[in-house]
This record gives structure tokens, sequence and C-alpha cells, in this order.
């Protein structure tokens, strides 16, 4: 189905998760004509799809700043210079950089989910 601008423009805010009403405000209708889109065929698929894709694109570049961190730590935790203060708060990152990966993926195999009707 082709969507008029007021419509893309909200898919675009519901998949960045505001509100029917805070949508509703941005695009100018009232909420009423949000709830009325959402009936329409493929409108709350196009939300859907573009919520994945969104969250696909951060969870990239999530992974390539997590990339840089690692590396950043790497080298402190092998630094002779570095103190066992700064080898303890590196290796505090490193973990916390595990957990957020893990996380990651977990969003991601939801999301799968998700996409293929699959409910937990």
């Amino acid at each position: 189905m082709a969507y008029t601008t007021k419509q893309l423009k909200a898919v675009n805010l519901l998949a960045q998760g505001e509100s029917i009403a805070d949508t509703a405000r941005h695009v100018s209708v009232s909420r009423k004509t949000i709830y009325q889109w959402q009936d329409l065929d493929g409108f709350k698929q196009a939300v859907r799809a573009q919520t994945s894709e969104n969250l696909l694109s951060f969870g990239k570049r999530v992974i390539h700043l997590l990339n840089n961190n690692l590396q950043t730590v790497e080298e402190i935790m092998t630094s002779k210079r570095a103190s066992n203060s700064d080898r303890l708060r590196a290796y505090g990152i490193l973990m916390s950089n595990i957990k957020t990966l893990s996380e990651l993926g977990d969003l991601n195999e939801r999301i799968t989910r998700l996409e293929n009707g699959q409910t937990d």
C-alpha cells in the first residue's frame, strides 16, 4: 500500500518508540487517526519492519563502538605502564561490554522471532 507523507512519518515515529499521542501531535492528526491507520493493511507490519531496521542499525553502531572500546581496554590491560587500578577498571569495562554484546544477541533473537510471528 502507498502511504501518505504523514503516514510514513507516523510509521517512523512509532518505530522509534513514540507514543500514539506524541506521534499524533508530531504528525498533526488526532490519536483516533493514528488508531485508524493502524487498522490499514500493512501499517502495523510497516511499523514492525521499521522498528527491526532501527534496532539492527543501532546494534551495528553499538558493536562498532564496542570494538573501539575493546581495543583501548586491551591496550590498558597489556600496558606495562598501567597501574593495577587502571587494569581493574579496564577489566570492569571489558565485562560490561561482554554483557552488552550478550544482551544485543538476545535482542536480535527476539526481533527475529517477532518478525517470524513467533511469541515467547
